[in-house]
């Protein structure tokens, strides 16, 4: 699992995106943890779709843990791209004090 976190902007992006090219698909496909992220820039949408393209390409799945601030982004550009069907909602503060 790749864990991000704070602003995914086109620096962050590309970081990211080098290492997906780097690890490659893990046996069951990529899965995301970006219940950190507070900003997602058009740059890190663009990973999100390499990451979908990737994993359709290959018949994996790809999951992604997602902040409010993805989840915003994500739904915005839905139509074309079908990145909901990823989406796993974040754990809140709240959730993660109620599993202590």
């Amino acid at each position: 699992m790749i864990t991000v976190s704070g602003e995914v902007d086109i620096v962050a992006a590309d970081r990211i995106q080098d290492h997906l090219v780097r690890e490659g698909l893990g046996p069951d496909g990529i899965r995301l943890d970006l219940g950190g992220v507070t900003f997602m820039g058009v740059a890190g949408l663009a990973v999100l779709l390499h990451a979908a393209d990737l994993c359709r390409d290959h018949g994996m799945d790809l999951t992604l843990v997602a902040s409010p601030a993805v989840t915003r982004v994500v739904k915005l550009i839905d139509a074309t791209a079908g990145l909901v069907d990823h989406l796993i909602p974040a754990p809140t503060p709240s959730t993660v004090a109620d599993l202590r």
